[in-house]
């Protein structure tokens, strides 16, 4: 009895998660561009400051 209980939860459990991936206005389903590395640190102006420090 227990066991077939733990079973349903897992079932609902996965189709819960299976839902929220599929629709389109989950956070899951959103893929935001992530920026370069580069861009990231600011460009040339803020990255040759540090490169001239270690040379």
């Amino acid at each position: 009895m227990r066991r077939s209980h733990l079973l349903r939860f897992g079932i609902l459990l996965s189709a819960m998660f299976l839902m929220n991936l599929v629709n389109p206005s989950s956070p899951l389903a959103e893929v935001k561009p992530q920026k370069s590395l580069y861009e990231r640190f600011g460009g040339v102006y803020n990255i040759a400051p540090v490169v001239d420090e270690f040379l």
